[in-house]
């Protein structure tokens, strides 16, 4: 999301792609992407710690605490850190994001 690279980004996403912000605020494919390649918000980059995954069959659950770098609109980057959970499903030989929190 650093590279506001729209192509990638949709290539790691489901097209059922459900997500919801840390505000609790719900996105689906399209407003995600919406929100975060021509939002107001600029990231600076992201890191994941402790990642724990747990697959079973062609579905894979990733839980870790996520460290983001991003300019909300204040002019400079702030860190959050927060746990985070996705789940992501193999579908072609690809694994895609399906759903995440």
């Amino acid at each position: 999301m650093a590279g506001k690279d729209d192509i990638r980004l949709r290539e790691l996403l489901h097209p059922r792609f459900l997500w919801i912000s840390h505000k609790g605020e719900w996105f689906d494919f399209d407003t995600y992407l919406q929100s975060n390649q021509h939002g107001p918000n600029a990231w600076f980059g992201q890191e994941l710690h402790d990642p724990q995954v747990q697959v079973v069959g062609d579905t894979a659950v990733l839980r870790c605490v996520v460290e983001d770098r991003v300019d909300v609109g204040s002019g400079e980057p702030e860190t959050f850190i927060m746990p985070m959970t996705q789940t992501w499903v193999r579908e072609n030989g690809h694994w895609l994001c399906l759903a995440g929190r």
